[in-house]
């Protein structure tokens, strides 16, 4: 009996941590699939427009680095209400944003409550979890951005039509139904308190003041962040551009430049699953890690040579699975290392994370100044040089799995 209460608890944490992560992913990148519908709104260009997606990266690394103080305080469930609260409230502003300014103050206020689910996420698996179930866990958090994407440009603009032509409630559908997850949190969740460190058995101090002393003396979290970087200014990049890249370099209509770019997304889901099969039976990490980085480096060179033949969609496919292959190892990887625990978790999946957050609010910079210097297609491809130095990084973190323990 007691079991099946520990079961049935298990099962509705999951499908409310997934439903909820699910939809706050949804909106980071919703705004993409109808720019132009937002710079017809605002009479804006597509420089201000851009402004407009990435500006939530400021809040979401300022607190996704204080989040962990915050989390280590008021403990996971009352962590996921102000995550849900904030970020659903910022998504369905989009209903009343009559301006640009008013646009931007939601997707602010979206970006605090994403900040604040990236400590939870990390603490959340490690704590309630076993280390089978957490990777589990950690293959879907991986895959969240990649359905999300299928969802964004695959379901935007049909909603847009079911919603009378208003994008504004295309976009707040989200933010409506994490407001429906943060009520069944609050009943269906006890709070457990505050989530505490851990003493090691070292004599090394634990207080809060330590938890990123620890963490970044790890050389396995900086050779991770610092892959993490480089593949958040390739994934940022291609993101933003792809769609453009079919409107403006080959005339493609938005719709087949939509449809066209899910072959990106897609891919990357089944990249994901195939490093949770292979995760589970090598118990291996880090061959996952550098492959990875090694299918976007050739990926992206491909999209530019292909175009639009079947080589250049297979370089889009490649770019994606690459993406999300690596993704899953990587936040196993941090679960793995001696003397981590929940709250050193979630800060480690927030430090990597605000750094490449950071590297992600500059991206569409990037991505404008190339595309604007060079083709779309040139500017995609350039994306291959971040790439090789992931791969490089990659390369020369240890593996922490237990295929490791079964080699030798």
């Amino acid at each position: 009996m007691e079991n099946a209460k520990s079961y049935n608890k298990l099962s509705v944490l999951t499908v409310l941590i997934v439903l909820g992560m699910f939809f706050l992913y949804i909106a980071q990148m919703n705004p993409s699939a109808v720019l132009t519908m937002i710079e017809e709104e605002y009479g804006i260009d597509a420089a201000t427009s851009g402004l407009g997606v990435s500006i939530i990266f400021i809040p979401i690394i300022l607190f996704q680095l204080v989040g962990s103080y915050i989390q280590d305080r008021i403990g996971l469930k009352k962590m996921y209400i102000c995550s849900l609260l904030t970020g659903g409230l910022g998504i369905m502003a989009n209903l009343i944003a009559n301006s640009f300014l008013m646009f931007c103050v939601g997707r602010v206020l979206y970006g605090i409550g994403f900040g604040l689910s990236t400590p939870f996420i990390g603490a959340a698996i490690m704590h309630w979890y076993n280390p089978k179930q957490q990777v589990t866990m950690d293959t879907v958090n991986a895959l969240f951005p990649y359905f999300a994407n299928v969802l964004v440009f695959g379901l935007t603009i049909p909603l847009v039509t079911l919603f009378g032509g208003s994008w504004q409630a295309s976009l707040s559908l989200w933010g409506f139904l994490c407001i429906i997850v943060l009520i069944a949190w609050v009943i269906g969740v006890k709070d457990e308190g505050p989530l505490k460190i851990e003493q090691e058995e070292t004599t090394q101090s634990t207080d809060d003041k330590s938890i990123y002393g620890n963490i970044i003396k790890r050389k396995e979290i900086i050779i991770l962040l610092i892959a993490f970087v480089c593949d958040f200014i390739s994934y940022s990049i291609i993101s933003i551009l792809l769609p453009t890249y079919f409107q403006r370099d080959h005339g493609f209509s938005i719709e087949l430049a939509n449809n066209l770019t899910l072959i990106f997304p897609i891919a990357g889901i089944a990249g994901g699953l195939i490093a949770y099969a292979v995760m589970a039976r090598t118990g291996r990490r880090k061959t996952l890690l550098w492959l990875g980085q090694a299918m976007k480096v050739v990926g992206a060179v491909l999209i530019y040579v292909g175009k639009t033949t079947l080589f250049g969609y297979a370089g889009i496919a490649l770019v994606g699975m690459g993406n999300c292959i690596w993704i899953p190892p990587m936040f196993v990887v941090p679960m793995e290392l001696e003397g981590m625990t929940p709250t050193r978790v979630g800060a480690a999946f927030s430090l990597i994370t605000s750094c490449g957050f950071a590297a992600g609010f500059i991206a569409p910079v990037i991505a404008g100044w190339l595309s604007a210097s060079f083709s779309y297609g040139f500017a995609i491809f350039l994306c291959a040089f971040p790439c090789l130095i992931g791969l490089i990084a990659c390369l020369m973190i240890r593996e922490t799995g237990p295929g490791a323990k079964q080699r030798t």
